[in-house]
Order: C-alpha cells, then sequence, then structure tokens
C-alpha cells in the first residue's frame, strides 16, 4: 500500500481521497458551527435561552403523559425557528447585519414559519395542535427578542419600522438564561412533573417581573 493514499484510502475508499466539493462543505459547515456558538456564547439574545424557553412551552402544552418529549422538543425548535435564516452568516457579518432578523422576523415568517413546521410528518399530536405550538413558538422567540436590543421589523416589507422594548442591558443574560433553563429543568425533574405546568407558568412570570421591574440582567 502506498504510504501517501493511507488516510484517504482508510476514510474515503480504495483509491480515493477528498474531492474540492467535500473541503468545501466542511469550511461552511465549519463556519456555520463557530458562528453559531459564538451567537449562543454572547452577542445576542442567545440560542439557549430560546431553546429552554420553547421547551418551557412544551410543557406547558403537555405536562405529562407518555408524549411530553416530542411536545418539548417541538416546542425548542418552534422557539428557534424564526432564526432558521442563521447561514446568512456564510455570506459574512455584513450580510449577516443586513439580512438577519428581516423575513423570518416579520409577519410574512409568522405566516410561513409555523404552518411549514406544522406540515411536517410529526404524529405526536394532531396538525391543529401542532400548528398552535409551533405559531407559539415563534411568537415567543419575537416577543424575546423585542424586549432585548435586537430591533424586529414586524411589518416588513410594508415598512422598515424595528421594534425593541430594550429592557435588557445587553443581548446576552446569564440571569435569564438560567431562570429559563432552571425552570425546564424542573419541569423535568420526576417528583414536580405532574406541576409542570404550573412551573412553566411559574417561569415565565417570573421573567416578566424580571423584566418589567427592571432587575440587573
Amino acid at each position: 500500500m502506498n504510504a501517501g493514499n493511507t488516510w484517504g484510502e482508510g476514510v474515503f475508499g480504495s483509491g480515493l481521497s477528498p474531492s474540492p466539493a467535500v473541503f468545501r462543505c466542511a469550511h461552511y459547515a465549519a463556519r456555520l458551527a463557530v458562528h453559531l456558538m459564538l451567537a449562543a456564547l454572547g452577542g445576542q439574545l442567545d440560542v439557549f435561552a430560546h431553546l429552554a424557553s420553547g421547551g418551557l412551552l412544551g410543557r406547558a402544552f403537555l405536562p405529562t403523559g407518555e408524549q411530553w418529549v416530542p411536545f418539548a422538543v417541538f416546542g425548542a425548535v418552534a422557539a428557534i425557528s424564526p432564526d432558521v435564516d442563521a447561514p446568512l452568516a456564510l455570506l459574512g457579518t455584513e450580510a449577516w447585519a443586513k439580512h438577519h432578523q428581516v423575513f423570518t422576523h416579520s409577519l410574512i415568517g409568522l405566516a410561513l414559519i409555523p404552518l411549514v413546521l406544522s406540515l411536517f410528518p410529526f404524529q405526536f399530536a394532531p396538525w391543529c395542535t401542532r400548528y398552535t405550538l409551533a405559531l407559539s413558538g415563534w411568537l415567543l422567540h419575537v416577543v424575546l427578542d423585542v424586549c432585548a436590543n435586537w430591533e424586529v421589523p414586524l411589518l416588513w416589507p410594508a415598512s422598515q419600522n424595528r421594534w425593541a422594548l430594550h429592557l435588557l442591558d445587553t443581548d446576552f443574560s446569564w440571569p435569564i438564561d438560567m431562570l429559563l433553563v432552571l425552570g425546564l429543568a424542573l419541569t423535568l425533574w420526576q417528583p414536580a412533573m405532574s406541576h409542570a405546568r404550573a412551573l412553566s407558568v411559574a417561569t415565565a412570570s417570573v421573567l416578566v417581573l424580571w423584566l418589567v421591574a427592571g432587575l440587573p440582567t
């Protein structure tokens, strides 16, 4: 065996070597992964907050029973769905700043994204329930973004105006993250599962009071 081809043969099969297309795909995937990691660690209302809030939403929809896991997972997916435009990061910082949170955070996104999510062949609940959960997750995401420092163009393309309440000191908040993650963790704790809906509502209430009271974030 030719020592120079050992790596290529071991990974891609005998006599094969990685094509330029494979390297390009790997390069773009790595760039997107790094961008999403940085987004999760700071610079915007992060991925963890949206996922945890969506999980809480799903737990509130179905607090007990065998199907609570897909409800929680679908709620988390719905709550992060407005950021489906994350691949814009591959086009560079300027494209990201100009186009991120435009279409997907507008009334057009409201009309399309929950509908598309609900049409996926998930069988854990009737379509009407899936659509309601998807719609609630989209609204929850946008509300959290508006509460932060992200200005959302809700009426785009009819209007270019953007709205934000600036209730967070920064776009990234450890206290808010910890509150949401703790609330979700409590709903998954076996002794507290029967109270999952109440815990979800209580977590949301504390979050609202925290923001309205202007406590440190």
